[in-house]
């Protein structure tokens, strides 16, 4: 598929299978086209050209770049919007958000009554993916996690959403930072203006490679060696 804003070409021809239960990190720098991908797999975004294919079961939900919390509102509260959005109320409200409370880390679990905007920006990312969970998602999109947090933070809320992959949920991580991304991730795509220059497992000893020269210059997408099955 691809898209335009007005005359402006954001992807080209993108021919992408996401692998059910893996983390896929969709890699590229600023302009890339990589949030738009990320809005065209969770279905939010119609591309101008092409299908967006899912089975009709699939749930995805969208952490989107900056968070977008509403500062205002209590840890709770937070959750309790997302949880009114996708049509909960009464008992199954309570219950899922009982649940989504669960996986957050402790010093958030006691503290669901505070602002958000209480929240280290590590706190709060992880609390924005906490509210993408109230969805309960098959797919979990990810935009820019890392986006200006202090190292330490940021493999904590990594090692968090790479424990819902462990749990069955397939992630889908936009990131610039490639290293990160061949690191936790088992497969990359690396978007060049819009298109994939190169796609391939994080494990292959030669990927790396490849995918770095595609990212600072394009190149000629490069298929895992083994497909995983289709989400």
């Amino acid at each position: 598929m691809s898209h335009h804003y007005g005359g402006v070409a954001a992807l080209h021809d993108v021919d992408l299978t996401v692998p059910r239960g893996a983390v896929l990190g969709v890699v590229g720098a600023n302009g890339a086209g990589k949030s738009t991908l990320g809005r065209v797999l969770h279905g939010s975004l119609v591309p101008s050209a092409g299908v967006r294919e899912a089975p009709a079961d699939i749930r995805g939900s969208l952490v989107p770049e900056g968070r977008a919390l509403f500062k205002t509102l209590s840890l709770r509260e937070n959750l309790e919007v997302a949880g009114y959005a996708v049509g909960l109320k009464g008992a199954a409200l309570r219950s899922r958000l009982d649940e989504t409370a669960e996986w957050l880390p402790p010093r958030l679990r006691e503290r669901l009554g505070v602002p958000a905007a209480g929240l280290s920006g590590g706190e709060q990312q992880i609390l924005a993916v906490a509210r993408a969970l109230m969805a309960k998602p098959d797919v979990l999109i990810v935009d820019e996690p890392a986006l200006g947090l202090a190292p330490s933070l940021v493999d904590e809320v990594y090692s968090r959403i790479n424990r819902l992959a462990h749990d069955g949920v397939t992630v889908v991580l936009l990131e610039q930072s490639l290293s990160r991304a061949l690191t936790c991730c088992h497969q990359v795509v690396v978007l060049h203006e819009g298109r994939i220059a190169a796609y391939g497992e994080s494990a292959d000893p030669g990927f790396a490679e490849r995918a770095e020269a595609a990212y600072f210059g394009g190149g000629t997408p490069v298929l895992p060696d083994a497909e995983l099955s289709e989400a």
